[in-house]
């Protein structure tokens, strides 16, 4: 009886605040520093809400880790920014981040755009060989870029962006499923973070935690799927 009443009190104790930033208005990296502006005047610049001391974040395939990394680089230019960094007790990604390739960006927006139930193949198709192309040829001016600019992958990708981040909450845990096409790019920051950070782990501990799912709607990223 005492154990109910301890974690009823806690669950009631939890504030959840969801952000979506809108895929539709995404040109790159640089439009998720938009959205973290717009994320940190509705929350952090209204008086009728307030900070908690214990702050976690859920960031949901690379719309929500690269939302958060902007995030992350906008408070280190304001004024209370370091003091809310404290209270970021940990973070927790699913199906994220991950460097991807433009087959797999192209197939992602193409089926969170144009779904199959309300698109046919045919145009979901097109619009995904436009994409495909699109990404080839960005992708390849930031590797002809980065000869002369080092950082220049930071700056374009949330994927890079994270790893270059030094200040990051030391508990982190990763969620992914084996029918995630990009989630072999997951272990390769799995084994970077886990160098540096307090990452726990299923399969190889002290190293990231891996909680696997088999298959669901979890695996297919940019969806806007229904609130829980």
């Amino acid at each position: 009886m005492k154990l109910f009443v301890f974690f009823n009190g806690v669950l009631y104790s939890i504030s959840t605040i969801r952000f979506t930033t809108p895929i539709r208005k995404v040109r790159g990296y640089q439009s998720y520093h938009h959205f973290a502006k717009k994320f940190y005047r509705e929350v952090f610049e209204r008086d009728d809400l307030t900070i908690p001391p214990y702050v976690y974040f859920h960031c949901f395939s690379m719309n929500g880790c690269s939302t958060f990394t902007a995030l992350w680089d906008l408070l280190d230019s304001r004024k209370d920014g370091d003091e809310f960094k404290q209270r970021v007790q940990g973070l927790l990604f699913d199906s994220s981040p991950a460097f991807t390739t433009p087959a797999q960006n192209a197939h992602a927006i193409s089926f969170a755009s144009m779904p199959p139930q309300r698109c046919h193949a045919i145009f979901r198709e097109s619009y995904r060989a436009l994409l495909y192309a699109y990404f080839s040829i960005h992708n390849g001016l930031i590797w002809i870029w980065s000869f002369m600019e080092n950082d220049i992958y930071e700056k374009c990708y949330a994927y890079y962006r994270m790893l270059s981040q030094k200040d990051l909450p030391k508990r982190q845990i990763y969620f992914y499923g084996p029918s995630d096409d990009v989630s072999f790019t997951y272990q390769r920051i799995l084994h970077t973070n886990s160098k540096a950070y307090k990452v726990l782990a299923v399969k190889a501990p002290p190293g990231p935690v891996s909680v696997i799912f088999v298959i669901n709607m979890l695996t297919y990223h940019l969806c806007q799927l229904p609130a829980p």
